[in-house]
Formats: structure tokens, C-alpha cells, sequence
């Protein structure tokens, strides 16, 4: 059975976007897969809301989506 979280990080530039990926594999002590990671690096200004899909014991990402949320 697969779990769901939820993290929503606050990314100001590229370079923070690497930082919040290495955030996520210290969080979830696992390696980010691809289409979070990919995810992360297509951030820009703004917050990003990502939605982590788990494996049935958390320890794992195994799939990643991402939505931009609307500016205040």
C-alpha cells in the first residue's frame, strides 16, 4: 500500500532548489528519484507544493508531482 506526503518548500532560486533536494533525501533518508528531482530543478520564484508518493514502509520516493502555487 502506498502512503502519501505532502512537503511544501519555499524555493527563491536554482541554487536553493539543490538545497531543498538534499533536504528531501535527509528527510526521507532515501535518495530523491528522477521525477522529484526534476521537479525540484524546474522551480523558479515562489512556493512549490510537492506531493510525494511513498512506498508502503516511507523509506522510499517513488514517484512526484509538482504544482506552483499562486503568489501573495
Amino acid at each position: 500500500m502506498l502512503t502519501f506526503a505532502c512537503v511544501t518548500l519555499l524555493l527563491k532560486r536554482g541554487q536553493d532548489t539543490v538545497l531543498g533536494a538534499r533536504a528531501l533525501r535527509t528527510l526521507f533518508e532515501t535518495e530523491v528519484e528522477s521525477a522529484v528531482a526534476d521537479e525540484l530543478l524546474r522551480v523558479g520564484d515562489g512556493a512549490k507544493s510537492i506531493d510525494l508518493v511513498l512506498d508502503e514502509n516511507g523509506g522510499k520516493i517513488v514517484a512526484g508531482a509538482g504544482r506552483k502555487n499562486n503568489k501573495r
